[in-house]
Parts: structure tokens; C-alpha cells; sequence
């Protein structure tokens, strides 16, 4: 397979193109920033459908793996804002893709989707609008892809790991208030976590299989793909 990973620099698509590598597969990169390993300098937020496609012409598949910040306070109204961020890039990636005849793709989605189907009594798109805005990306990017470009959507927990030397942002934080001598307070239950490494294998399954449809989970607790 010939793939483009879009966010190919970053914790989850920097695995992702390693794991296809190890495989045999062909993976180019897109990142917003340049560095070592990236192949095409983009930022998936402004990029047009004419953008994208010279990247995609040729390919087999498309994976989206660009982070919105999503942690960082934002002002009312927020909806507009997660759309731009969330669900339009990845409706024009799928359309590129679709127009250039690809055959396979992948999203990483949020395991808040999950939840609003096992639990549709919560109303949590109705409530959150991150979560009514995951709901849409997944929605309408399968839709821009139409049926002869199967999509799966990774829907994924917390996610550990490292790309080369970087760490995720939130690693410094962390480590600093683990060392430090204020409470560890922890809220009684778990939640769901798994590796970077985990994300990119079931990534590159799916990806292998072609169908768009359910792989095997990257934790014991959420789905993995839908």
C-alpha cells in the first residue's frame, strides 16, 4: 500500500507510518511544521481540495491523525471554531481522496463516541459540543469518501507514547506535578488508556483490510474502530 498520514509527524501518525513501514507498505508524510521525516508541509486547517490532491494522486489510502488542541480554552461560540478544526479538513481530505480514486483511509476519532452510543440516555452530543463535533467528523468524512472508499474511525482513549525524541504536551505538566510534593488526588474509577504503538498497529490493520469496518481493540475497554 502507498499511504499518506496527515499529522505524520506527530505521537499517534509518526507511529502509524513506522508501523507501515515495518510491514512493507510506502508511507509519505504531511505536517504543519517542516522537520526530519516530513515530506509535504501543510496545514490541514487552510489546505483546499486542489491542496490535497497532487499529495493523494497515486495512493492507496489516506490516514488522518492531525491533533486539534483541544484542552486550550476557547471563547464562545466554540462550535464554529471545532468545526474548522475537527470536521472540515477531514471533509476535504476525503473528498481529495475520493476524487483521486484511493481506496482506504482511517480517522482518529474519540472514544466520547463510543460513549454517546452505548449511552444515548447521556445526550452527550446534544450537552458537549466536542463530542457533537467527533460525532460529525466521523459522519461526514465517511460521507465525502462515498462508498468506494471505506473509512474506519479509530475511536481512541488517552494515548501514551512518543514520536522519536518528542513527548505530548501534556508530559511536562504531568511529570511535574508527579514529582511534586502537592496531593496526588485521583477521583475514584479508571478510564481508558492505550500506547501510541497499539493505536498504529490497529491503524495499519484496518488499513490492510480495506473495509472500513469494526478491528480489534487497542484497550480492553473501548472499540478501537467502527
Amino acid at each position: 500500500m502507498r499511504i499518506l498520514v496527515v499529522g505524520g509527524s506527530g505521537l499517534i501518525g509518526a507511529n502509524v507510518v513506522d508501523v507501515l513501514r515495518e510491514r512493507g507498505h510506502a508511507a509519505t508524510t504531511a505536517a504543519r511544521t517542516a522537520g526530519p521525516g516530513v515530506d509535504h508541509v501543510l496545514d490541514a486547517e487552510t489546505a483546499s481540495v486542489d491542496d490535497l490532491r497532487p499529495l493523494l494522486a497515486g495512493l492507496d489510502g489516506a490516514v488522518y491523525a492531525a491533533r486539534t488542541d483541544e484542552q486550550r480554552p476557547r471563547r464562545k461560540p466554540v462550535y464554529p471554531l471545532y468545526r474548522r478544526e475537527m470536521v472540515e479538513p477531514v471533509v476535504r481530505l476525503f473528498t481529495a481522496a475520493r476524487q483521486e480514486g484511493l481506496t482506504r483511509g482511517a480517522i482518529m476519532g474519540s472514544y466520547y463516541t463510543y460513549f454517546d452510543r452505548l449511552r444515548p440516555q447521556w445526550h452527550l452530543a446534544d450537552r458537549h459540543t466536542y463530542v457533537r463535533c467527533r460525532l460529525e467528523q466521523a459522519r461526514e468524512g465517511r460521507a465525502a469518501a462515498g462508498s468506494g472508499l471505506p473509512v474506519a474511525v479509530l475511536e481512541l482513549p488517552f494515548v501514551f507514547g512518543r514520536a522519536g525524541d518528542r513527548l505530548p504536551n501534556w508530559a511536562g505538566p504531568l511529570d511535574r506535578w508527579a514529582r511534586s510534593r502537592s496531593p496526588l488526588i485521583m477521583p475514584p474509577g479508571g478510564t481508558a488508556a492505550a500506547s501510541a504503538r497499539s493505536v498504529a498497529e490497529v491503524t495499519v490493520d484496518a488499513l490492510e483490510r480495506g473495509d472500513g469496518g469494526t478491528s480489534r481493540s487497542p484497550t480492553k475497554t473501548s472499540p478501537g474502530t467502527t
